[in-house]
Parts: C-alpha cells; structure tokens; sequence
C-alpha cells in the first residue's frame, strides 16, 4: 500500500475557509514532502487568493490507495465549522468515472469531519451534454450526478460555461459562471486594431466606438442549438445588439458525427466569429468554418469555453485543426494541460489562444465567502481582471 498526499491550499485559521486541490499532491522525498503543483490552475486561483498579508500554501489530505484497487482519504487539516472549496479539475488521462467517485469521497470526508459548507469547484462539468434522455431508454446522466453529489455532502457547486441551463435546475445551489464576458472583452481587444486592415469599413466612428464592430463583425453559432450562447455574447458585447448574428444548419447523425451545412445570416466580406462551449472532435466546428468561407467569411476566429481535443479515427484533432479554416481558435484553461498541449507543438501555437479562467474563479470564491453577488462581478471587478492570455496565437 503507497499513501499519497493529496495537496491542498489552505487559509489561516483566522480566516472561515479552506481551499482544497483534489488533484494536487504533496510528493514524498528523501523521508520529507515538497509541493507538487500538478494543476497550473489551481496554483493560480492559490496566488489570486493570496494577499501580502496572508499567503495561500498548501495543506494536506492523505490518499490510501490499496491492493485491491480500492481508496481511502485520511484529512490531515482541521476544517471543523470551516467552508470548504474543493476544485475538482479532471486529469484526461485517467478514468472520469472513478475519478468523479473519488471526488465524492473527497467531499464526504470534509462533511466528516465537521466542515462547514462544502462548494466543489468543477471548472468543466462531466456529462454535462447528457441532459436529456432523447426518448430513449436512458437516464439523464446530468440529473444522476447532482444527485451523487449531493448525496455526498456536497452544499454548492461552481462551474463555467454548462452545455445546458436546464443543468442549473438539478443543483439545489450553482453559481453558473459564464465566459461571455471574458470572450467579448477578447474579440474587442484583438479585433479592434486588425478589422479596418481586413474589410471595408466607413470611416466614421461612434461615441462607444463599436461601429467597426457592427459594420465589419458577425457573430456565429455552429449550429442553431447554440444561439442561447452566442445572442448572450452579442448582447455582452453590444447592449443594444446591433452586431449581426447566425448559425450554421447542422444535423447531428450519430455520436461525435454531425453534418454542417448551410449558413443562416450574411457573412460576406466580414470577420465571423464562432461560439461554442466545447470543442471535442472538432469536426462540427471545422465544418462550420468551411460553410462560412464558402459564404465569404474573409477571417474566421472561433471562441471555445471547454477544449476536449480528442481525436477520432484515423484524423488527429490537431491535423484537423491546422487543415481547416479557422484563421484562430481561442480556448480557455477550464481543462487541465490545454496550455502546455498547445504550446509543445508549433503548428498549435500558431493557430490557438489560451485564456486562464483563473481569476474569473478566484474572484467567484471571494465573492461567494464574503456574500457579494455572483450577478455583478463583471460590473464591478471589470472584464479584463477576469482573465489573462497564457498564450497568443502566433507568439
């Protein structure tokens, strides 16, 4: 039997909460233990907490793990009438479904042990897309899940950008934090000085300066399920939703298979940006992409909340990326090893943006600990402290 340590961040005891890392794990060396940080994430919604005053360092929960297979979390911190933050952040390359079982005896240890309130921290919901049971013998895996979770003790979840809002009625409390925000400040910020060199624009500007925005810009789901997402992106970045709007037809066949075809709004001539919140096998959004430069599209930036990145077949995802016609694809860190996925291949670099959703989440657990609203964060932190570029395309 090897015990593990799991890592922890915790607070002072002066302070009413804890935040724990169910991936982090406090490596043994030399009969002592050093930090492992095995989620950047995590480490960075650590230092977002952090302040002169109080530095956020890991504590400990240790990890059995048996001959026959089976675990056991032993708490090494004292969390007695303190709020737990639990971030639950997948490793992609073990089992989801053990993994999310250990997750609720992660959770049930802490109710154990006389905590507080337990709110997990899932940047990317599993079985968010299983919302329904499409008139067949299935369950609905999402309402199964809110289930398991609160059966484990589970008080609050916090999560980013739910395939369905339907989700949020299974939860009994959710805060569902969007990207909208951090999407619509990017695109603002990197079109603004590239869209008068790539179409043709009047040479007047308005008192809120989104006129380049309206006359060059089209907002685009890949297919009419999405619209929600991206009328919420068109009315985040224009109050008064001007910028022009569309989906591409798409009927889904089979699992992971889907066709694309023709492309509902005007896009001619114009920068289209697509939004969708999961990139998996990619071939919907690349197929997306050819309709709209079939249709004229003369620049292509897609937006993506949770960036999968399988491949199927005999087509990896990064070929299919680099051969379609997304001009740049911008993806945030929701799962873990995005960024060093992307940066470790050149062709990658050259095409994918990486946003960190690393202050939007810090700021959630702040807000949330101190009791201030969830709905005004944006107004009141401002977008741009809501987020930072890991990664440029083309750096």
């Amino acid at each position: 039997m090897v015990p593990l340590i799991f890592h922890m961040s915790t607070i002072d005891d002066k302070i009413g909460y804890k935040v724990f890392s169910f991936r982090d794990v406090l490596m043994e060396s030399e009969g002592t233990y050093h930090l492992s940080y095995q989620d950047p994430l995590v480490k960075e919604i650590c230092e977002g907490l952090s302040t002169p005053e109080q530095k956020i360092e890991p504590g400990q929960v240790r990890l059995d793990q048996f001959a026959d297979g089976t675990s056991l979390f032993t708490l090494d911190e004292n969390v007695r009438r303190k709020d737990v933050y639990a971030i639950f952040n997948l490793d992609p390359k073990k089992d989801p479904d053990g993994e999310l079982l250990r997750f609720m005896m992660f959770i049930k240890t802490f109710k154990k042990s006389h905590s507080g309130n337990v709110t997990a921290v899932i940047p990317n919901l599993y079985y968010s897309r299983q919302d329904q049971s499409n008139g067949k013998r299935q369950i609905i895996t999402a309402r199964f899940l809110a289930d398991l979770f609160k059966f484990s003790g589970m008080d609050h979840l916090i999560t980013i950008g739910l395939h369905s809002p339907q989700i949020e009625g299974f939860y009994d409390s959710i805060d569902h934090l969007k990207t909208r925000g951090i999407m619509s400040h990017y695109l603002r910020e990197s079109l603004g000085t590239r869209l008068s060199d790539l179409v043709e624009l009047d040479a007047d500007t308005d008192e809120d300066g989104l006129k380049i925005y309206r006359e060059g810009l089209v907002l685009v789901s890949p297919d009419a399920g999405g619209m929600r997402g991206v009328n919420e992106l068109n009315r985040d970045f224009d109050p008064q939703k001007i910028l022009d709007v569309g989906f591409v037809q798409k009927e889904r066949t089979g699992i992971n298979v889907s066709v694309s075809g023709k492309v509902v709004g005007y896009v001619e001539g114009k920068v289209a940006a697509l939004y969708d919140d999961i990139l998996d096998t990619g071939g919907s959004l690349a197929a997306a992409a050819a309709a709209l430069r079939k249709e004229g599209a003369i620049y292509i930036i897609a937006c993506i909340d949770h960036f999968l990145g399988n491949s199927k077949g005999d087509t990896s995802i990064i070929d299919k990326l680099v051969n379609s016609e997304i001009d740049e694809l911008v993806v945030t860190n929701t799962m873990p090893g995005v960024y060093e996925r992307i940066i470790s291949d050149e062709r990658l670099r050259n095409k994918v943006t990486v946003l960190s959703v690393g202050p939007l989440l810090k700021e959630a657990i702040i807000r949330d600990q101190k009791g201030y609203t969830i709905r005004d964060m944006t107004s009141h932190v401002g977008k741009e402290n809501l987020y930072k570029v890991l990664h440029k395309a083309g750096d």
